[in-house]
């Protein structure tokens, strides 16, 4: 049940939501608080649309992780890659699909193969409610691959009960431990990779960030046209809120440093 509240809220703390919200109390208001909550509504849709202030959101995520690349990024004895880049789509012909965050399992391959670590942990399981009966889960479908990409399943771990970030830590530490495994290089999208590294040493690892998928590190170079909204911005300035708020509810419940 925690985890479906806290999986629902983090969906509704986007701004399209507070645009809705804003326009339903529009509906019952008197025509000067309708004007006031119109006014509401269009704000985060205007800012938070504009290519330029989603940017700059995401970037205060990830700007502290742009500098590592595979050759310059620090040994350990584990990758550990955190789900959330396949899709299952069981309606069309191939129903395993990996999505945008995709680049995470990609960069846990090449750490591999220059030599970073000499295993890789998959952390990831299915959430009930938002995946179909009989989903394996992602971490055992992305083995197959790794696996395919030529990376030998002795050198695979695989955790495939968590759903959140904190469960990724709680029982990839467990696996870890077990093998006397205490530095790891900590894969993940550069936007989340705060919250994860922080969860992770609060396991008490050692944890060398690698962060993938970077979102806004570019943007389109003519002003205007990055601040025209769009929907796709709008959606990046909702990962980042959604992101910072899911840091701060960690940090309250003490599940990350």
């Amino acid at each position: 049940m925690l985890l479906y509240i806290g999986k629902l809220l983090s969906a509704i703390a986007t701004p399209l939501d507070l645009v809705i919200l804003a326009l339903a109390i529009a509906v019952f208001s008197r025509r000067r608080a309708l004007r006031t909550a119109a006014a509401l509504a269009a704000l985060p849709v205007l800012l938070c649309g504009s290519e330029r202030f989603s940017k700059i959101l995401l970037r205060t995520l990830e700007e502290p992780y742009t500098g590592t690349s595979v050759g310059s990024a620090a040994s350990a004895q584990a990758i550990v890659v955190l789900g959330g880049y396949l899709r299952f789509e069981s309606a069309v012909p191939r129903p395993i699909e990996i999505g945008g965050a995709g680049d995470r399992l990609l960069c846990a391959a090449e750490l591999y193969r220059a030599g970073k670590a000499p295993v890789i942990l998959l952390s990831g399981g299915n959430v009930p409610f938002l995946s179909s009966a009989g989903v394996p889960p992602e971490a055992a479908t992305a083995s197959g691959i790794l696996e395919e990409w030529g990376i030998p399943s002795s050198a695979i771990l695989i955790e495939g009960r968590s759903g959140n970030t904190h469960e990724n830590a709680e029982l990839s530490y467990r696996i870890l431990s077990e093998k006397g495994i205490t530095r790891v290089l900590l894969v993940t999208s550069a936007r989340h990779m705060r919250r994860a590294s922080g969860s992770f040493r609060q396991t008490g690892l050692t944890v060398i960030p690698f962060a993938a998928d970077f979102l806004g590190q570019s943007e389109t170079p003519d002003l205007l046209l990055s601040l025209i909204p769009n929907a796709s911005a709008l959606v990046d300035s909702g990962s980042a809120i959604k992101e910072w708020s899911g840091l701060l509810v960690y940090r309250l419940r003490g599940w990350t440093r």
